[in-house]
C-alpha cells in the first residue's frame, strides 16, 4: 500500500517524467556526484529517504512557481521524499538579485514561499550582491550546464535502491533557455 501511495505521489508532477538508467548515455556517469557536490547550496524541503529529488528553478518562472507550490503544500510527500531546490536563472528573466535575496535570507524556504507562492513584492534595489552567494549561484549554474539543463523547473529524482533516475523531459512552453 505504501509503495502504491508513493507511486501516486510521484505521478502527480505537472511535467512529464521519464525513467532513465543512471548509466544511460543521456546522463553523465557522475550526474549524482555533481548534484551531491552542490547539495549544501540547496534549499531543502522534506526529510524523507525514499526519493532524493533535485530541482532546478527560476523563482520568476510561473511553471517553477506552480511546481514549488505543489511541493510545499504536500506534507505527505515531504515525509517520504527530500527535495533539494537549486535557484538557477533563465536568461530571459533578470532574476539574479532575486536569487541573491532568497539565498541571503535567514530562512530561504520561507522566503522562497513568500516570493514564489504568495507573490510578495521584494525591493530588489536594496539587495546587495554578496560575493560568496554569487559563487554559490555560479557553482549551481556550472553543474546545471554540465548536466545540460535548459528548462525550469528541471527535476532529477533518485529513488533509494534503484539504478534508475527519473528526470523531467521536454520543455513546457517558454521555459527553454532562450534569451528573447
Amino acid at each position: 500500500m505504501k509503495k502504491l501511495f508513493l507511486l501516486f505521489l510521484l505521478s502527480l508532477n505537472i511535467f512529464a517524467l521519464e525513467k532513465l538508467n543512471i548509466n544511460d548515455s543521456s546522463l553523465s556517469d557522475d550526474s549524482q556526484a555533481l548534484l551531491e557536490s552542490i547539495s549544501n547550496y540547496a534549499i531543502k524541503v522534506g526529510n524523507g529517504s525514499f526519493c532524493k529529488t533535485y530541482i532546478f528553478i527560476d523563482p520568476m518562472c510561473p511553471y517553477s512557481q506552480k511546481y514549488i507550490q505543489q511541493i510545499t503544500k504536500n506534507k505527505k510527500a515531504q515525509e517520504v521524499n527530500s527535495y533539494y531546490i537549486f535557484l538557477y536563472k533563465l536568461p530571459k528573466f533578470n532574476s539574479n538579485k532575486l536569487l541573491q535575496h532568497i539565498y541571503q535570507s535567514s530562512n530561504p524556504v520561507e522566503t522562497l514561499k513568500k516570493v514564489m507562492i504568495k507573490h510578495q513584492d521584494v525591493n530588489l534595489d536594496e539587495v546587495v550582491i554578496d560575493a560568496d552567494i554569487q559563487t554559490k549561484i555560479n557553482s549551481i549554474a556550472s553543474v546545471a550546464s554540465s548536466l545540460k539543463i535548459t528548462v525550469r523547473p528541471y527535476v532529477m529524482a533518485f529513488q533509494k535502491g534503484s539504478k534508475y533516475c527519473t528526470v523531467s523531459s521536454g520543455p513546457a512552453p517558454c521555459l527553454e533557455e532562450n534569451d528573447f
